[in-house]
């Protein structure tokens, strides 16, 4: 009877294509490996990826064209394997010609820092006000001509540091009262962060990695097996917190990375 070999559904034998995927079915799974889309690029792109995938050891590499993009698919059991080196191929794409367009948004984290944000912004305060009161005060003391600045017109020069002056202290005033706001939201984010990270290792799925079931070393190089380790903690983080942002959720996985790393190397 045939097979779908995308969605491994079992028909009748009268049955051609499978009704869910609308793909044509196979006599048996066995001998069929099911073709997964991997990536769509541009056809002067592809050669050079190609031959890293092939370098990488992936076997099953399929290409069709469609419209401007060449679409390279893989066998489904090397996808996430594939899907990793692809990661790493763009990574060092982008790290060799600085294009932002092969920025992965997924991979952008967030780091919380409550002391060294409220610092800066008390700094600002600071600086800004300080600033400002002085360019008043001179304003003021131009305009009285207490003290005169030369070579310029007093009634100008005096406007434009009593604007200015008012200006930073506006800024100075703003930044003032966000920095509780910011503080009380760094402080929840900062939580978030903590509690990501504990309740990862609370619930032992760091010893899910490795092993048996998990990523083996052997089968990737080490730029592959940063995002085949990350891959791997942040679908458990995300199915921990799905509410949480992804930015704060990519943070707590690398604060997990480099614990694990810690860990393993201190063996």
């Amino acid at each position: 009877m045939p097979w779908c070999p995308k969605c491994k559904t079992e028909y009748e034998d009268h049955m051609v294509q499978c009704v869910d995927c609308h793909i044509d079915l196979v006599p048996d799974l066995v001998n069929h490996t099911y073709m997964k889309d991997l990536i769509a690029v541009k056809p002067d792109d592809s050669e050079e990826l190609l031959r890293y995938l092939a370098y990488s050891g992936i076997q099953k590499v399929e290409t069709v064209q469609a419209e401007d993009n060449l679409i390279i698919k893989v066998g489904e059991k090397e996808y996430e394997s594939a899907m990793t080196y692809v990661k790493v191929y763009i990574r060092e794409h982008m790290e060799e010609t600085n294009e932002d367009d092969f920025y992965f948004d997924e991979y952008e984290a967030e780091t919380v820092d409550v002391k060294g944000t409220v610092s800066e912004m008390k700094s600002t305060v600071y600086t800004f006000g300080t600033v400002g009161i002085v360019a008043i005060v001179l304003g003021i003391f131009n305009f009285l001509e207490i003290i005169t600045i030369g070579g310029f017109n007093k009634m100008m020069i005096s406007s434009v540091l009593i604007i200015m002056g008012g200006l930073f202290t506006y800024i100075a005033f703003h930044t003032r009262k966000g920095i509780d706001v910011a503080k009380a939201e760094g402080e929840t984010k900062e939580q978030l962060h903590h509690n990501m990270v504990a309740n990862y290792f609370d619930s032992k799925s760091e010893q899910n990695l490795f092993g048996l079931s998990g990523i083996k070393e052997e089968d990737f190089d080490d730029p592959a097996m940063y995002f085949a380790i990350i891959d791997r903690i942040k679908v458990q983080v995300k199915t921990q917190n799905p509410e949480a942002p992804l930015v704060l959720i990519n943070g707590a996985c690398e604060t997990i990375y480099d614990r694990i790393n810690e860990n393993r190397d201190g063996k």
